[in-house]
C-alpha cells in the first residue's frame, strides 16, 4: 500500500508456496493509514504512517515508519528500526525482538532474545531469556525485567527510573 487508506484496513499477505523467502506473503505499508491496521503475512513491513492502532502478525515484522496509537506486533523477528516512532503503548512478542526507535508510551516485550537500543519515554517491561541493553539507550522510566540472568547496564545507558528485576513465573 503506497497511497492512503481512510478507514480501518485489514491485510492478508498470501503465499503460493510454503517457502519462507522471496516475495510471497509480503505486506508492505509505505503510505498513510488513517485508522486501525491489521496485517497478517510472512513479512509485514511498515515504512509509512499508521494514524491509529496497528496489529501485525508475521514471521518478520519491521517498523521503520510511525504508529500514532497502540501497537501489537508479533512475529519470530520483530524490529523497530532507528527511524521508527510509536506514540502509544506497544507490545512486542516473538523470538527475536529489537527496539532501536522511539516509543512514547509504555513498552512491553516478551521474547527469547530482546535488544533495547532506542529512546523510551516511560517504563519498559521485558521478559526474556537473553536481554541486551546497548550503550546510548535512553529510558525515562523504570526498566522492569524478568530473566534467568541478572541484567547489568552499561554506564552509557540513561535510566531515569529504577532497574527492577521481578521473579520468573513458576512453571
Amino acid at each position: 500500500l503506497a497511497g492512503q487508506a481512510h478507514d480501518d484496513l485489514f491485510l492478508l499477505g498470501v503465499s503460493d508456496t510454503m517457502k519462507s523467502d522471496g516475495p510471497n506473503g509480503v505486506v508492505t505499508l509505505e503510505g498513510e493509514c488513517r485508522n486501525d491496521v491489521w496485517a497478517l503475512g510472512n513479512i509485514v513491513d511498515l515504512s509509512g504512517q499508521v494514524r491509529d492502532h496497528a496489529r501485525f502478525l508475521a514471521r518478520t515484522v519491521t517498523v521503520s515508519g510511525s504508529i500514532a496509537r497502540g501497537a501489537l506486533l508479533m512475529g519470530s523477528a520483530v524490529h523497530l528500526t532507528k527511524t521508527s516512532r510509536l506514540d502509544g503503548d506497544a507490545w512486542l512478542m516473538g523470538e527475536n525482538l529489537i527496539a532501536e526507535g522511539t516509543v512514547q508510551g509504555r513498552l512491553t516485550m516478551m521474547g527469547q532474545n530482546v535488544t533495547l537500543a532506542g529512546t523510551f519515554a516511560t517504563n519498559v517491561h521485558v521478559m526474556a531469556q537473553d536481554i541486551v541493553v546497548l550503550p546510548g539507550t535512553k529510558i525515562a522510566g523504570n526498566l522492569v525485567y524478568r530473566s534467568a540472568t541478572e541484567l547489568i547496564l552499561d554506564k552509557d545507558v540513561k535510566l531515569g527510573g529504577q532497574l527492577i528485576r521481578e521473579p520468573m513465573p513458576a512453571s
